[in-house]
């Protein structure tokens, strides 16, 4: 009804939105339009697109355990180094995430592979 009962059966983060909508694009768009339009539209020339995809999924996960953001953006994000990352959030993070858990230590995993391999 009219009342200020929340009616959300599936609550959308800002994140969550952002990376559904960046893993579609990637998904149906050539790389090559996605690369131009991050490039001229975007002003993100000097941005890697496969980083940017990841610090979105990295923001996601962030605000689906509670972990408050590093920084203020997702392109300030995608320059992180993923490594470090993950040290900082285990070292500050890791009694708090409560029924997190799993999820929270599948993220540092996802955070040191990204960060071996650059």
């Amino acid at each position: 009804g009219a009342g200020g009962g929340k009616t959300e059966v599936f609550p959308t983060s800002k994140f969550a939105a952002k990376y559904r909508a960046m893993k579609a694009a990637v998904n149906l768009v050539p790389e090559e339009v996605l690369v131009q339009v991050k490039d001229e539209r975007m002003g993100l020339r000097d941005y890697e697109l496969q980083n940017l995809v990841f610090a979105c999924f990295v923001a996601r996960e962030f605000e689906e355990l509670g972990i408050p953001m590093p920084c203020g953006s997702i392109v300030e994000l995608s320059e992180v180094e993923w490594s470090g990352l993950a040290r900082s959030i285990w070292r500050d993070h890791r009694e708090s995430v409560g029924s997190g858990k799993e999820r929270f230590l599948v993220l540092l995993v996802d955070l040191c592979v990204r960060g071996g391999g650059d």
